[in-house]
């Protein structure tokens, strides 16, 4: 809730590659103070986990061939830049991004971009170099990738990416890059014990169902009333009262507990698979 977004947009190029022709998928964002500095990207548990699982070059969300016209657009828009900005390119700039993702300190450095310029191993382009090699048939591709930080918290990375062949060389050019917090959004929690196992279903924004697998019967309604970095809570009364909280679900394939009445958490089981 107090992490700020993490964005390098140099030539302003966002905005025409979200023209709504190009590329049509919208991360669901989420602001926490009116300045819009400060928000974070709500993912679904399986959308989390495709990323998280799609490889060391992150996801391929979107990737869109240039057209003539495309082309001529693109150019146009790098030529008009008159700012001294450059991007970082190379044969390895999608490669990158693992090194980037699975190191907590590089996200000291702020967003993708920032951190590729800080390596030596990236040539920098300004506008006018990029709008040299923008032709039909290139393409920009739109990655996603999820990061730890050192406080094993994740964040999306989004960026977009000029990809070129020239006679034999393989361009790349990272050309727009942010970094979000993540919040993942979860719709239920299984119980693994041998034998008595719930799960425990969302059902709206703040309630929850818990359900014995073995007869699907619903035995209890919760409502939840917050989560932190390892567990969701929940209580059987009021979602806006803390200190109610009866049961808590790890987020990490740990325990489900119990408030004991001395203020300590108690297992009743030691294992949960959240979805």
């Amino acid at each position: 809730m107090h992490a700020s977004s993490s964005c390098s947009d140099p030539f302003v190029l966002e905005n025409t590659y979200m023209n709504g022709a190009w590329f049509q998928k919208y991360l669901d964002l989420k602001y926490v103070h009116v300045d819009q500095e400060i928000g974070y990207a709500q993912l679904t548990k399986v959308e989390h986990d495709e990323i998280l699982n799609a490889g060391s070059q992150g996801e391929l969300l979107e990737s869109y061939k240039l057209s003539a016209q495309d082309a001529k657009t693109l150019r146009n828009k790098l030529l008009a830049d008159s700012s001294d900005s450059v991007v970082p390119f190379g044969a390895k700039i999608v490669s990158s991004l693992s090194v980037y993702a699975g190191n907590p300190a590089s996200f000291i450095t702020g967003s993708f971009l920032k951190y590729l310029l800080a390596q030596d191993a990236f040539v920098k382009a300004k506008a006018r170099d990029i709008a040299q090699v923008i032709a039909d048939g290139g393409h920009v591709n739109r990655l996603l990738a999820i990061g730890t930080n050192s406080q094993s918290q994740n964040f999306l990375i989004n960026t977009f990416v000029y990809a070129v062949d020239i006679a034999n060389e393989h361009r790349e050019y990272a050309t727009a890059s942010c970094t979000y917090a993540v919040k993942v959004d979860y719709s239920e929690f299984e119980t693994k014990s041998t034998q008595n196992n719930k799960i425990i279903r969302r059902v709206s924004d703040k309630t929850w169902n818990r359900i014995d697998i073995d007869t699907n019967h619903v035995e209890q309604v919760l409502f939840e009333t917050g989560r932190d970095d390892d567990f969701i809570y929940l209580n059987e009364n009021d979602p806006n009262n803390r200190i109610n909280d009866a049961y808590r679900f790890s987020l990490k394939g740990g325990p489900w507990q119990t408030k004991m009445d001395s203020g300590t958490w108690g297992t009743l089981c030691s294992k949960v698979i959240a979805r």
